[in-house]
């Protein structure tokens, strides 16, 4: 008996929110629409994007940092910016992977929390 009246109403509401869904794919139920595709794909890149920039950036200072002493003191060796960019990006890795670790985790929990919907 339950689940008749729960089939029946069930139903309804995804015929409304399906409609909803058409207007506006980004809310309640998904589609597979190529919107949602892009959107989705704008969400991956933006995330990839995020996840690299502390290493890029810690890169980016040091390298910055050893041209411009190098500049200074007229010292041209091209092995010496290596080893202290590979241990600075390495810290950087260390310090910021729980948080990237986080980052990928609510993605992909977000990512499972809509197969359901998005599976008509």
């Amino acid at each position: 008996m339950f689940l008749q009246e729960f089939s029946v109403s069930s139903v309804s509401s995804v015929a409304e929110t399906t409609i909803k869904a058409e207007k506006s794919p980004f809310f309640g139920v998904f589609s597979m629409t190529p919107e949602y595709i892009v959107h989705l794909g704008q969400q991956a890149i933006y995330l990839m994007l995020l996840i690299s920039a502390p290493m890029l950036i810690a890169g980016l200072v040091v390298g910055l940092g050893i041209s411009i002493l190098q500049a200074v003191t007229q010292i041209h060796e091209v092995t010496l910016t290596f080893i202290p960019k590979i241990l600075i990006v390495s810290l950087a890795l260390m310090i910021a992977l729980p948080w990237m670790i986080q980052k990928l985790i609510d993605f992909m929990t977000m990512l499972m929390h809509q197969i359901p919907m998005i599976v008509k």
